[in-house]
């Protein structure tokens, strides 16, 4: 949610924000890498959600760690 608006923060400035802004979310691509977090992030909390973790355990032979629920 934080990369989110990040992300609309930086169009803005991007868009409408004074030139010193403009400039720097340009030049750094700000809006690029916050998207990309943005991403990794999510795709990290799917394959938890999903306990591809576990799954990755039990494939490679050792013994999975104990559920806690």
């Amino acid at each position: 949610m934080v990369m989110v608006v990040l992300v609309f923060a930086c169009s803005w400035f991007k868009v409408q924000g004074p030139e010193n802004m403009k400039s720097r979310v340009l030049n750094y691509n700000l809006v690029f890498w916050f998207e990309s977090i943005g991403v990794w992030a999510f795709a990290v909390s799917w394959l938890v959600k999903g306990k591809a973790d576990l799954m990755l355990y039990r494939n490679s032979g050792k013994a999975a760690p104990p559920k806690t629920e």
